[in-house]
Parts: C-alpha cells; sequence; structure tokens
C-alpha cells in the first residue's frame, strides 16, 4: 500500500494519495480491533491492526518527506505529527499486551520508511520510532523487540547511505549529509545504551538478550560510521572516543547495580580504547584482531 501511494495513482495529485493512504490505513484498523475480539480470527485481526498503524504512521511521515505525497512544508509540525501517530501506536498496541502487535507495527513503520528516504531529515522518523521502541521496552520488558529495533534503526540508515554512496560507501570521499548523519547515529546509540543501563532484568534470559543488544549497539554504530567515514585515517579516534563512553557508563551506579552490565560495557570500553592504539599507529586493520 506504501509503495501504491509512493508511485503509483498519478492522477490523484498528492493530496488524493494521502486520503486513500489514510483512508487504507483506518479500514485495516477498524477491520483489524473488529476480527481481533474473534477468537477465530484474532490472529488476522492483530495483523490487521499492525499493519494499520505502520501505514497511519508512514502517510504522516510521507505528508512532507515524500515527493508524491507532499502536502505539507513544515518539517517541525511532521515531526510532532509522527511523534503523536507513534505515541498512540504504542499505547493502542500495548492493550493487547502483545509483542507481536506492537513488533508487527514497529517493523511496518521501519519498513515504510525505508522505501522512500531520500535527505538526511527523513531519517527523523527513524529517531520517533526507536524512542517509541524503548519506551515500550523498558515499561514491558520485552527485550527482544529491542534488538529488532536496534537492527532496524541502523540498517534502515545504512541503506539510506548505500543509496547515496553506493555499495562501496564514503571510502574517504566527503559528502554533504555527514555530520547529521554522524549525530544521528550516536542519537540512536546513546537512547538504546540508556536502555540497556536502565532497564530492570528478572531472569537469565533476559540478561542474555540484553547482552546481544549491547554488543549489535556499539558493532552496528561502528560498522555504519566506517561505511560512511570521510577520513579513515582518523578511525581510531572513533574506537577512542566510543570506547572511553561505553567504560564511562560502565562505572555509573545505576549499571553496577548488574553485575552483568558493568562487566560487559567495561570490557567493551577496554577493548575499544586499547584496539584504538595498534589501529593509529600500523596503518592497517590490526586492531580487528585485537576485538
Amino acid at each position: 500500500m506504501a509503495l501504491f501511494g509512493v508511485y503509483e495513482l498519478g492522477a490523484l495529485g498528492p493530496l488524493g494519495k494521502v486520503g486513500i493512504s489514510y483512508l487504507a490505513s483506518a479500514f485495516l484498523l477498524v477491520g483489524g480491533i473488529y476480527l481481533e475480539k474473534n477468537e477465530r480470527y484474532r490472529l488476522l485481526g492483530r495483523t490487521g491492526i499492525g499493519g494499520g498503524w505502520a501505514l497511519f504512521f508512514f502517510s504522516t511521515y510521507a505528508i512532507y518527506h515524500v515527493a508524491a505525497m507532499h502536502v505539507l512544508d513544515s518539517l517541525t509540525l511532521d515531526c510532532v505529527l509522527m511523534l503523536v501517530v507513534a505515541i498512540a501506536m504504542a499505547a493502542h498496541t500495548l492493550r493487547y499486551r502483545s509483542q507481536f502487535v506492537t513488533g508487527l507495527a514497529f517493523l511496518l513503520a521501519y519498513t515504510t520508511v525505508a522505501l522512500s528516504q531520500d535527505t538526511v531529515y527523513s531519517l527523523s522518523a527513524g529517531v520517533v520510532l526507536a524512542i517509541g521502541l524503548v519506551s515500550i521496552v523498558l515499561k514491558m520488558g520485552w527485550f527482544e523487540l529491542e534488538v529488532f529495533g536496534i537492527l532496524s534503526s541502523y540498517l534502515n540508515h545504512l541503506y539510506w547511505l548505500y543509496r547515496i554512496l553506493g555499495i562501496e560507501g564514503a571510502h574517504g570521499r566527503h559528502f554533504e549529509e555527514y555530520h547529521a548523519s554522524l549525530a544521528l547515529l550516536f542519537f540512536y546509540w546513546l537512547t538504546f545504551r540508556i536502555s540497556y543501563i536502565a532497564r530492570n532484568i528478572k531472569t537469565d534470559f533476559e540478561e542474555r538478550v540484553s547482552t546481544l543488544a549491547a554488543l549489535l549497539n556499539v558493532l552496528l554504530l561502528l560498522g555504519v560510521m566506517k561505511f560512511q567515514s570521510v577520513q579513515p585515517e582518523l578511525a581510531y579516534l572513533a574506537l577512542l572516543v566510543v570506547g572511553a563512553f561505553e567504560f564511562s557508563l560502565a562505572q555509573l551506579p545505576i549499571t553496577k547495580r548488574r553485575r552483568q552490565a558493568f562487566v560487559v560495557l567495561s570490557v567493551v570500553g577496554a577493548t575499544l580504547m586499547l584496539a584504538a592504539v595498534p589501529f593509529h599507529y600500523s596503518g592497517n586493520n590490526v586492531a580487528i584482531l585485537w576485538l
């Protein structure tokens, strides 16, 4: 439906496409809510609810960011509207206390946004989704959902970089959106790192899932930063700075209340800072062996 709105219905114009998109999302939502009440059709209904909210979020995103559906001229207003929709989406899907419903809504929202990213500002939708997802993870303890959120956030960003830089990445070439892209990457990292530190763990399984999320967060950050690197010779600084932040966060009292979190962040931080030394002086990928 998102692709249909972006690429088809050319005769309708932007306003017509937006109207049909919102109408379709309302149809999916209402139909899903109705079907969910019937035990026999509950799975189908919850799928409709997730898809409806995802399409609703995409439609709100598209009214500014997608040329074929552009009817709003204020980026700030569109960001506010996306935040409102994300809050409503989270609040409604949480009523069903189902990771499937909430996860599907966010998964489809991430996917539809990825279809139409043209500028760095279009990634603002990913920021809204990351904040919403982390809020749900901390409230409900659905830590598996965060693993999906981390993957979606960074891979969406990587896909956007691939579209403007090609398969080899920046490869030392400067591009206009570099600083904004870097700021967004660090925002993703900080959002998911705060989630890792602030959560309350009840079981060993939750701790293992949280550890996986923590490692994915820093590894994907460094991987995407390498892909967009405009000064590869300064990569050691990235290792040093990220490592110092990770190690510092490990020393916080809120982190030390969970031994596993303290150990993970301390080891990650120390490893990255140590890796920065041979990476700087060797001029090759010796640091990878250290990691």
